[in-house]
């Protein structure tokens, strides 16, 4: 009698093991979200406010589940495709957030959020895997997706979010479209000449934070980014030296994104100068450190590893190790800037010829 008893639990012990570990898996997510930290709660009190945005939450916070969660329920975040990236080999969520802008409007900004697991990017979508998803190539065998009752069919059903190919477009333009081309083509060349003539002119930051802030509003900022005339600007600085502390003043108290900005200018002028003038200070005191390290890292280190043949126009970089860093991945990140600002010099040049 006790034998079958012993055989029985045995069955159903085992027979329940992955339901146990579901149930574990779920109470661990549901444990996770209760403890709300007193910064998350003034974070999430500031989002309900409206005195606070989605954009300016605080990095270290960006991930929490209750900031994230909030988010979504007052409709400042929208979750998007979602998946698994099979070339980067990782999962990522695109999310619009919504926020105001100068002119009080509603308006949206498309982030890309990315995991290096799947248990990651499952607790931050709180189990929301199967809508506008695509997990191409990725069987799902890792140690968290095993103790989970998926619908594999339905996950694996979608096998890429780009549906068109080549041949559901024209290479073929008309007489139209080329003339409509040109006619937009110098109508933008005249507005952003203007923009160049605004931004130019500004001799202070009280003045440039005003250009920039009437930019944002222009239409002219639909299609040339900023960072345009920010480089613009750079490249005058190097004979107007107040026009450098004008534009690390504002990097520095008004522009949140501008950490790439800040390491692009680092190839324009002396890195060590622009280092000592950035002072990041729009965030928690944590992502001010931590944007300020940023930059630090790129001069002190990341720079260090390439020989500048030519001093002056800090150009032709070329590797001096190959063990400091992954230097295909570096050499693409400085060219990017180096080119950038190097097209804005040569864009500005040809406008001018053209008076």
């Amino acid at each position: 009698m006790c034998i079958k008893k012993m055989n029985i639990w045995y069955i159903l012990y085992y027979t329940d093991i992955k339901y146990i570990r579901k149930g574990v898996c779920y109470l661990k997510a549901v444990l996770k979200s209760a403890r709300v930290s007193p910064e998350a709660k003034r974070i999430i009190k500031g989002l309900r406010s409206g005195e606070l945005e989605v954009e300016n939450i605080p990095e270290e916070f960006a991930l929490d589940s209750n900031v994230v969660k909030a988010g979504r329920k007052l409709g400042l975040r929208k979750s998007g495709h979602r998946g698994f990236d099979v070339i980067a080999q990782t999962f990522f969520v695109e999310e619009d957030w919504f926020y105001k802008d100068l002119s009080g409007n509603l308006v949206s900004r498309l982030h890309k959020m990315t995991f290096d697991s799947f248990e990651e990017y499952y607790e931050f979508l709180d189990g929301d895997i199967y809508e506008d998803a695509c997990y191409y190539q990725y069987a799902f065998d890792d140690e968290f997706s095993k103790n989970l009752d998926f619908d594999i069919e339905r996950l694996t059903k979608v096998k890429s979010f780009v549906t068109e190919t080549v041949d559901d477009y024209s290479c073929e333009r008309s007489q139209d479209e080329i003339e409509s081309y040109e006619r937009c083509e110098k109508v933008n060349k005249k507005c952003v000449k203007q923009w160049l003539n605004k931004f130019n002119a500004c001799d202070t930051y009280e003045q440039f934070k005003k250009v920039c802030s009437n930019y944002e509003k222009s239409m002219v900022s639909q299609y040339k980014r900023v960072e345009f005339f920010f480089f613009q600007y750079a490249f005058d600085a190097q004979y107007n030296k107040k026009h450098l502390d004008v534009l690390m003043e504002y990097l520095s108290k008004d522009y949140y994104i501008g950490g790439n900005a800040v390491q692009g200018l680092c190839l324009i002028h002396t890195p060590e100068v622009i280092l000592d003038k950035y002072d990041f200070s729009q965030a928690s005191v944590a992502t001010n450190r931590k944007r300020k390290k940023e930059v630090k890292d790129f001069v002190e280190y990341k720079l260090s590893i390439y020989k500048v043949t030519n001093p002056t126009k800090r150009s032709d970089l070329v590797p001096k190790s190959i063990y400091a860093f992954d230097i295909p991945d570096e050499i693409a990140r400085v060219k990017r800037y180096k080119e950038y600002a190097e097209y804005c010099l040569k864009q500005l040049e040809q406008m001018q010829k053209e008076g």
